[in-house]
């Protein structure tokens, strides 16, 4: 008796590093976005506030996880077709979401308009767009937002579609053409690392929020929910708003809080 307890202990030993081995992959897609997930001619590493919100979600959770970056339109493919189990940022989309599950909102962003100072210097509302030719990354989300000015101004301003939205703000910094139309945090750091002579026109263009994904053909709505959950508990616990500092990010509610404080002050 006291033999075959030892050997079935020992079995029972035995099997445990294997079991280990069997432990829960993520694989997870992000298009090239300083300073949310981007590598740069520094370090061949992916560096940004999505890839380390990523990472703490998959340390806490215990998932083995595989960062890639490929083009927007590649990630979106393999979103839809479940190549991969989660990606981002993205904005909140009809489309998308016949294919994945989006997280609660998780930083505050918005598109903007940028240009040189003299071309920007008139600008105090959309009236002064008319006849300006503004470059933007198209199709994109970002594209999207600037035709809704451009039906609501009667067509007036000269949209310029690139490829690369990179290339975009070039131009704009080259004075190849007047107005470039980009995430503004995205934008922000372009100029940063550039330094370029690009200025922000304040106070025009759109707000949103960048939130994760979960692809519905290759994750659970169970992983879904834990994935969430950490979410929230890396929000209350302030380790999301350390990343969103390190990247001069904020979070979702905080600018919305903020304006309205400020026309609290006002008043």
């Amino acid at each position: 008796m006291k033999t075959a307890f030892i050997s079935f202990a020992l079995s029972f030993l035995l099997s445990l590093p294997a079991l280990s081995q069997h432990q829960e992959k993520l694989l997870f897609a992000g298009y090239e976005l300083e300073p949310y997930y981007f590598k740069d001619s520094h370090s061949p590493h992916i560096q940004g506030a999505i890839y380390e919100l990523i990472q703490q979600i998959c340390r806490r959770e215990r998932l083995e996880c595989e960062f890639i970056i490929a083009p927007y339109k590649t990630v979106l493919q393999k979103i839809e077709e479940g190549q991969v189990h989660a990606a981002g940022p993205f904005i909140q989309s009809n489309t998308i979401e016949r294919h994945a599950y989006f997280s609660d909102k998780i930083f505050s962003t918005g598109y903007s308009f940028f240009g040189l100072q003299k071309n920007i210097a008139g600008i105090k509302t959309y009236d002064e767009l008319f006849g300006l030719g503004v470059g933007v990354l198209a199709p994109s989300s970002t594209s999207t937002s600037l035709e809704k000015f451009a039906s609501i101004l009667g067509r007036k301003i000269q949209i310029i579609p690139e490829q690369d939205l990179h290339l975009s703000l070039k131009k704009a910094s080259e004075d190849i053409y007047p107005l470039t139309y980009a995430n503004r945090d995205v934008a922000k750091a372009w100029v940063a690392r550039h330094k370029s002579p690009l200025h922000e026109v304040v106070g025009l263009g759109e707000n949103v929020d960048f939130r994760m994904v979960l692809s519905k053909k290759s994750t659970s709505p169970e992983l879904f929910a834990r994935i969430q959950k950490q979410i929230n508990l890396l929000k209350k616990e302030n380790t999301l708003q350390k990343i969103a500092g390190k990247f001069h990010l904020q979070l979702s509610g905080e600018l919305q809080a903020k304006n309205m404080e400020s026309e609290t002050i006002t008043r």
